[in-house]
């Protein structure tokens, strides 16, 4: 298993145990990571797919503030 296939396993491992995707979209990343590893697409279509469903990437606010209520 290559760096970047450990990698991006471990990366949609985080996503499945912190709750960011569930359900459909486990089983369409995995088939992704399969695609990937047959070189169907490249790693940054895989990336891409990925960072999709990272919420971190999109949060502005750092993990020990409170979020604002309006």
């Amino acid at each position: 298993m290559t760096m970047a296939n450990t990698t991006f396993s471990q990366q949609i491992e985080y996503l499945l145990w912190t709750g960011a995707i569930e359900g459909k979209e486990i089983l369409d990343l995995y088939h992704l990571l399969k695609r990937y590893k047959q070189g169907a697409i490249h790693a940054e279509e895989m990336q891409e797919a990925i960072n999709f469903h990272n919420l971190d990437l999109f949060l502005d606010i750092p993990f020990d503030e409170d979020i604002p209520t309006l």
